[in-house]
């Protein structure tokens, strides 16, 4: 089959739009569903194995829990120098005027469902609860002080 030039150098006729802006995409074709999560493998565990396996998830959920409880005591321990530092330092120092900013953080927690299902989460540090407490403190007693002075004796 030959081809005239006039076909060659014919330019093709497209389909008028409605905006210069839409384009049409091709259809897409139907995809197979994706297939399941693929399980990792399991070394089985014997039953002499097991009872040691369990106590070392005890123990390490444990070591854990404690490690939470001494970063807890160690953020406040920061916050609270952070703070001495802000009280204390001269006026003439290069420190910016407040040395610390903070954000909301939280610590791991490993706890035991019902079951022995174990479940490692977060739990999230208040870090202003004391200052708060102390305002809740001296408001209850400015109003028992106010209170007192307006009791005639």
């Amino acid at each position: 089959m030959t081809m005239k030039n006039s076909q060659l150098n014919a330019v093709p006729v497209l389909p008028k739009r409605k905006s210069p802006h839409l384009v049409r995409f091709p259809k897409k074709r139907p995809t197979r569903r994706s297939p399941k999560l693929i399980q990792p493998y399991r070394t089985p565990i014997s039953h002499q194995k097991f009872p040691k396996t369990l106590k070392y998830l005890e123990t390490q959920a444990d070591r854990i829990n404690r490690l939470s409880a001494e970063l807890e005591t160690a953020i406040f321990q920061f916050k609270e120098a952070a703070a001495q530092i802000n009280r204390e330092k001269p006026h003439r120092a290069k420190c910016p005027e407040r040395i610390c900013e903070y954000y909301p953080t939280s610590i791991p927690v490993v706890r035991q469902k019902s079951f022995g299902r174990w479940i490692l989460s977060d739990r999230p540090i208040d870090l202003f609860r004391s200052e708060r407490e102390a305002n809740v403190l001296a408001k209850k007693l400015r109003r028992r002080s106010n209170q007192r002075r307006s009791k005639p004796f």
